[in-house]
């Protein structure tokens, strides 16, 4: 950085250098006549000027308007004075740039209307060698310079808003795949945990009492953990294949089966489905699958249930789930996380997501007569 920082240096003091002689030799040596006005012989004053109409040159990087200002106000005094700065309009279109490509809107309209200003008054200062031509050259080649730098600057700009809006919608995507993965870590680990805990506790319970039941426990907890265990590596490929091993999900047509492993738990369950799973999207089939696991999975757990009523039945536009059990658990169970350790709350706002991910609407409350009740409203005709 200190390399790059000597180096810029040095290419100011070459530009002001450069600039210096461009002025000093651009300069009539002697009085010329022209029409209205001789120039003026170089001289002391001429010199000194000059050396501030230039050295500004050296940081026009950290003060532009400043820098501009005080060259403009040099130059302004060599013209008025009658001497020959013609070379030294190229310091103007230099610092003008620089400001124009680097300052706020106001300080680019303020060095615009001082230099405007300038020139203008040049023309009625007596002795001034300055014609209407060389007038109007200079407002139009300061105009232009002050066009470039802002428009390259805007250009800058817009450049930095498209990195930054690429950058934000990396992290927006990252941040919506994040929550996919979760959800369907979620939907994995959770109904299945749940019912290997339940099968366990049977399992241990029964062990000595009657070891057939314990054993077809015990081979419940091992069809699930399987069941479980390929779900989880068709994720695993999904994330790092891109998802070309990954299975289609599961949807209406699998409610059967997920009723019938949440059976094994002991829970009485029944299954009505009016509906045609053919018909259906593919991806309101899903979310009605996965809302129902979802919710046996929190009966299981928290509702300290004997049994549970699932409904699906086709609605005007739509398809409507209906999960009600006979428990005694409140919205706060059905919220808790699946630890009791820190973490947000899981449940019922895993199913609200996916129903309103899809246009639709859920309610969880506790019902009128006893028990607790999930209800969804997939709209069918949105998805398709």
């Amino acid at each position: 950085m200190l390399r790059t920082a000597r180096l810029g240096v040095a290419i100011d003091a070459a530009i002001v250098l450069a600039f210096f002689a461009i002025g000093w030799f651009g300069a009539v040596d002697g009085p010329v006549s022209e029409p209205a006005y001789e120039y003026r012989a170089r001289d002391g004053l001429f010199l000194a000027l000059l050396l501030a109409s230039t050295m500004p040159g050296l940081v026009w990087r950290r003060w532009p308007t400043v820098a501009f200002v005080v060259a403009l106000a040099a130059l302004t005094a060599l013209w008025s004075l009658g001497y020959n700065a013609s070379g030294s309009l190229l310091i103007l279109l230099f610092g003008a740039y620089w400001v124009s490509s680097s300052r706020p809107l106001r300080e680019v309209l303020l060095c615009t209307a001082l230099a405007l200003m300038s020139v203008t008054a040049l023309l009625f200062i007596n002795g001034a060698p300055f014609s209407f031509v060389e007038w109007l050259s200079s407002v139009v080649a300061l105009s232009m310079v002050f066009a470039l730098g802002r428009s390259s600057l805007l250009r800058g700009e817009l450049a930095d808003a498209r990195a930054h809006a690429v950058a934000e919608s990396a992290l927006r995507r990252a941040g919506d795949e994040r929550l996919r993965v979760s959800g369907e870590l979620h939907d994995i680990v959770g109904h299945s945990l749940g019912i290997i805990a339940v099968q366990a506790g049977v399992g241990r319970h029964l062990l000595e009492a009657d070891p057939h039941r314990a054993a077809e426990a015990l081979d419940h907890i091992a069809t699930i953990s399987r069941r479980s265990l390929d779900d989880m590596r068709s994720m695993v490929a999904t994330l790092r294949d891109g998802g070309a091993d990954y299975e289609p999900p599961r949807g209406l047509a699998d409610l059967p089966e997920l009723i019938e492993t949440t059976r094994s738990t002991g829970l009485q369950v029944t299954l009505t489905i009016d509906a045609d799973a053919d018909a259906m999207p593919r991806q309101v089939g899903a979310a009605v699958y996965r809302v129902a696991r979802e919710a046996l999975t929190n009966v299981i757990r928290h509702a300290r249930a004997d049994r549970v009523d699932v409904r699906v039945t086709c609605a005007a536009g739509g398809v409507e789930l209906t999960v009600r059990d006979d428990g005694d658990g409140s919205a706060d169970d059905l919220a808790r996380p699946i630890t009791q350790g820190a973490g947000s709350g899981h449940g019922i706002a895993v199913m609200r997501e996916r129903a309103e991910a899809l246009g639709g609407t859920l309610v969880a409350e506790p019902h009128a007569d006893g028990g607790f009740r999930v209800s969804a409203n997939f709209p069918t005709e949105a998805a398709r």
